[in-house]
């Protein structure tokens, strides 16, 4: 018997589709934030299957509960398990903020970073005080939301219509660029490839590129 519950929390065992039950985040969207944010990094089978570990299982699970609330995955991607957690109920908190009636959007976009502000403060003291930062990068991320995406004037919200755009917050191209959808007898299958239809003129790159010199040397 394994007596380090940390390498019992570690240890690959889950395959895709277990992750996917557990975590509410279909294998296709997983794949994509594997494949563009590295949000976690499983084993794999003797044959080649991804394995995922229950501290895996935790992490994907606690991203999409982030993203739900309304933080994008490239921007929460690279936090620790831990930081994951340090906001108790910010989904909850952040949703409730958004979706309340707002006269204006203008005032909206005020109203929703001061609502998580004064809830933390006023219910988790030590939330406030320990990971102030924090709260207040979760605050001004619900406000961008609604910034973006509710429009009283308009009777529009972030409801109204889907966004693929990015593969954050949905599988996007990866709805069909999947690796798995086949022709009838199976030979070829549309490739989970960025490249099939995109250029890209520059990835990861320590400073900002000049995009016209790139655009000018194809």
């Amino acid at each position: 018997m394994n007596e380090n519950p940390r390498d019992e929390n570690t240890l690959p065992r889950h395959p895709i589709r277990v992750v996917a039950e557990r975590t509410g985040v279909s294998p296709t969207l997983l794949r994509a934030w594997e494949r563009r944010y590295h949000v976690v990094d499983p084993g794999r089978s003797e044959g080649g299957q991804r394995l995922y570990s229950d501290a895996d299982v935790e992490r994907v699970f606690m991203l999409k509960r982030a993203s739900e609330a309304g933080r994008t995955i490239g921007s929460i991607a690279e936090l620790s398990n831990d930081e994951l957690r340090r906001l108790p109920y910010f989904k909850r908190r952040a949703v409730e903020a958004i979706e309340g009636d707002s006269p204006s959007h203008a005032e909206g976009v005020t109203s929703v970073r001061q609502a998580i502000l004064d809830y933390y403060r006023a219910e988790y003291p030590e939330v406030w005080q320990d990971s102030r930062e924090l709260v207040e990068k979760g605050a001004a991320t619900a406000s961008q939301v609604f910034g973006r995406t509710v429009f009283p004037s308009m009777s529009t919200d972030w409801e109204t219509h889907p966004n693929h755009i990015g593969h954050e917050q949905s599988p996007g191209c990866w709805r069909c660029h999947d690796d798995e959808m086949a022709t009838a007898d199976g030979e070829h299958v549309i490739p989970m490839d960025c490249e099939n239809c995109h250029v890209f003129l520059v990835e990861d790159a320590p400073e900002r590129p000049d995009l016209a010199e790139l655009i000018a040397g194809l």
